[in-house]
This record gives structure tokens, C-alpha cells and sequence, in this order.
């Protein structure tokens, strides 16, 4: 999100307010013009060098916030004794949206314009609750789905980290030594005047072993690309490339399948019709497969011709069929919610698991990078002694 500097002119004269969060130049000079006379907006492009809340901080933030609303306090006011109470990136984060709610801009909106303190999926699953009139309970479930996220990655994208630094390593450690010290030892006086010398079979694995790793990393950058980038260009074909991969795909789209079903189960549970929900959801879900499945159920609710959640693909024939047999919005509610809960534990369950599948493969890489280096070092010197 860009931030711009806008100077403006109250009865207090003039004064400017830097790194105001805005999506262009004329929502920033709509925000100051609430203050007062804008005289001129800049968009900042220095880069922003303040870090963002941490996991932690995150959760300690959406608690206390969600404790004093539910109390009966404004957000207004909620913002202010947190801003008050806390230090650190805590009270900069809630004078950043204090300033922003004071402007008459929603919370969840607030958040969206400071997407370094509050992800997307954290964001959607406070707006639907929002939305359905549970904005405390929301930023409850926020909460504990920051805490399970830490929990999570504590192990998962340290292993996850660890694998990458592996694979980079053998990578390395191979081409350094079939393509520069292996060649260079060779070159010595000592084994060329002996030709039959010689470990031509162990170049020849360090480069195929190199190049494997090098396809490795490329077909892992692929879909880091598909699920960002790709997302963006052709979101349909993005998901579907992803789905083909197993793991991965359980790891790139239960998230985001959590976060909409809570978000359309707290709309149906209290009292939102079938067709608003959706819609409503639809408007909110990033742009993929989920979100076409959802205008799908969408329009099959509009009609009634078909059940809304047989026009789902992203489900599998049991959520079908269990959906399909609620009878009224009580049951519908429950059974969604059940099926984001699932989802958030298949999220957490398969990033370890995949995490812990890169780091094994990474260490058997760098095992079979020290027997080339052995095999290229090591072996043509017992042969020389041999002879």
C-alpha cells in the first residue's frame, strides 16, 4: 500500500502528516480533507524501513482490541487506550488506524490501507465478521488464528528455511567442485603425467546432481510465481496448475478456504439469506477457483435449480453431500464452520509436513554433495597412491 505526505490548513495553521496510508492520491487528499483544507499531496517514495507487527504483536493487539469492544467501547476509543497502554510497534499500529477510523473509515478498511501490520487473510476473516454484526468475536477468531499461524511456523518454515539454505549449499558446494576446484586438481602435474587417473564418472553425477537441484528450486519458484503473481494475470488457471501438485496445493489454498467459509458461516449463523451470504463472500474472496465456485453457488441459490453447494468444485462429494442435507441456516452455519476448522488444521498439518519433506530431501542433497566432493578429492589420490 502506497503512503503519501499531505499538507493541509486548519485553525491551527499549517502542518503536514507523512506516511499516510492511502490506495492513490485522491483517496489520501479525501482523507485530509476531513481534517481540514488539503494545500498539496506527495506520494512517498522513500522506502518504509519500520517493521511491521510481528506475530506476537499481532495477537496481543487483535485480543485487547476485541476485549474492549466487546466491553461496549467504541473502536474509536478501543484504539486510543491501546495507543495509551502499549508501546512499541503496538502503539504505532493503533495511532495508524486511530487516525484512519477518526477519518470515518471502517476498522477492517483501516487495516486494508496497513497491510505491513495486518495480512489479508487476517483482514477477511475480521471483515466477515464484521459484516454479520461479530466484530468482537471475529477479532477473537483472528486472534487465534494468528496464534495457531506462530505455533505453526515456529517448526514448519524453520525447517522450510533450512531446506532452502541446504539446497542453495549442495547446489554450490557441487558446481564449485565439478566445475572450478575438481578441474583445477586435475590440472596438477602430479596426476596428468598419470592418465589413467581419473573420476569422470563423478563429474559427470555433480552436474547431473547440480542440475537437478537447479530444476528443484526453478519448479519451487514456478509456484511461489503462480500463487502471486499468477493470481493477479489468470487467478483460474494459476489454481489449477496448483491443484495438480500434490501437497502444495493443500498448503496454497486451505487458507484462503478457512477464511471463506468462517466468513460464510458467521453471515448465515446470524441470519443473513443463503444468496446475500455468498454474495457478499464472492466480494470478498481473492480472485481463483474458489472464488468462481462461489459466484457458481451464487447464481445456482439465485435460481434453486441445483443446491448451491453442489456448484462448489472445491468440495469433495462428503461436504457436498453434508451441506446439501442441512435443512435450515442453524445447520448450514455449523457444518461451514466445521469445514473451516478442518481446513485451517489441513493448512498447519501440510505446511509441516511440507516443510519437513524439503528439509529431508535437502539433507540427502548435501550428503550426496559431500560424496562428489570425496569422490572428485579424495578418490584420485588413494588411485595415484594405489599405482
Amino acid at each position: 500500500m502506497a503512503t503519501y505526505n499531505v499538507k493541509i490548513q486548519t485553525s491551527r495553521g499549517i502542518h503536514m502528516i507523512n506516511r499516510m496510508p492511502a490506495f492513490d492520491a485522491a483517496h489520501a487528499m479525501s482523507i485530509g480533507q476531513k481534517q481540514g483544507k488539503v494545500l498539496a499531496v506527495e506520494k512517498n517514495f522513500l522506502p518504509d524501513l519500520e517493521r511491521g507487527l510481528s506475530l506476537e504483536e499481532r495477537y496481543a493487539f487483535l485480543r485487547k482490541l476485541a476485549v474492549l469492544i466487546a466491553s461496549g467501547i467504541a473502536v474509536t476509543e478501543s484504539l486510543r487506550l491501546i495507543s495509551l497502554h502499549y508501546g512499541g510497534r503496538i502503539r504505532s499500529s493503533a495511532n495508524k488506524l486511530l487516525q484512519l477510523v477518526e477519518q470515518g473509515i471502517q476498522i477492517t478498511d483501516a487495516m486494508e490501507l496497513n497491510r505491513k501490520d495486518f495480512p489479508a487473510a487476517t483482514i477477511a476473516l475480521i471483515r466477515a465478521g464484521s459484516k454479520a454484526g461479530n466484530t468482537a468475536d471475529a477479532l477473537v477468531e483472528a486472534a487465534k488464528f494468528e496464534e495457531d499461524l506462530a505455533r505453526s511456523q515456529k517448526t514448519s518454515m524453520l525447517d522450510m528455511y533450512k531446506a532452502i539454505a541446504a539446497f542453495i549449499a549442495a547446489a554450490l558446494i557441487m558446481v564449485g567442485t565439478t566445475e572450478f576446484f575438481g578441474p583445477m586438481m586435475m590440472n596438477l602435474d602430479i596426476l596428468r603425467s598419470r592418465p589413467d587417473v581419473g573420476v569422470d564418472q563423478a563429474f559427470f553425477a555433480g552436474r547431473v546432481l547440480s542440475a537437478s537441484i537447479m530444476v528443484m528450486l526453478l519448479f519451487g519458484a514456478i509456484l511461489v510465481a503462480l500463487s502471486t503473481i499468477g493470481k493477479r494475470i489468470a487467478a483460474d488457471f494459476s489454481d489449477y496448475i496448483v491443484m495438480k501438485v500434490p501437497l502444495y496445493r493443500d498448503v496454497a489454498l486451505a487458507r484462503v478456504k478457512y477464511v471463506t467459509f468462517y466468513g460464510l458461516s458467521l453471515l448465515i449463523k446470524t441470519g443473513v439469506q443463503i444468496v446475500e451470504a455468498l454474495e457478499l463472500t464472492w466480494r470478498e474472496t481473492e480472485d481463483g477457483m474458489l472464488k468462481t465456485d462461489l459466484h457458481r453457488a451464487m447464481m445456482a441459490a439465485k435460481t434453486g435449480k441445483t443446491s448451491w453447494a453442489e456448484a462448489m468444485h472445491v468440495l469433495d462429494p462428503l461436504d457436498k453431500a453434508a451441506l446439501s442435507s442441512a435443512v435450515n441456516k442453524i445447520e448450514i452455519a455449523m457444518t461451514l464452520n466445521l469445514l473451516a476448522v478442518e481446513y485451517r488444521d489441513i493448512y498447519f498439518k501440510k505446511t509441516a509436513r511440507l516443510a519437513l519433506a524439503l528439509y529431508l530431501i535437502a539433507v540427502a542433497y548435501m550428503a550426496l554433495a559431500q560424496l562428489v566432493v570425496f569422490w572428485i578429492t579424495v578418490v584420485p589420490m588413494l588411485q595415484f597412491v594405489a599405482m
